[in-house]
């Protein structure tokens, strides 16, 4: 038999936390990908509204279409 909860029985299934930084690092895997990169870095390095301490490890098993030297020129781009 199932039964139907009211509004002022439900609970939350976690409790409140208070905000604080979370630290993150994201390994991206990566070979020929010049034409997905961009838009893989600007995915794992948004986090809005969280409030992410973080960095994107990108590993590269040999691409030769440019796709390191992308990620080189945006690397030293956003440690300005």
């Amino acid at each position: 038999m199932s039964r139907v909860l009211q509004p002022d029985t439900l609970k939350p299934a976690m409790p409140e936390v208070e905000a604080r930084d979370v630290e993150l690092t994201i390994l991206m895997p990566c070979l020929n990908e010049a034409e997905t990169i961009a838009v893989c870095i600007d995915k794992a390095t948004t986090f809005s509204p969280l409030r992410v301490i973080g960095e994107v490890l990108i590993a590269d098993n040999g691409s030769t279409d440019g796709s390191v030297e992308y990620a080189l020129a945006r690397a030293r781009a956003s440690s300005r």
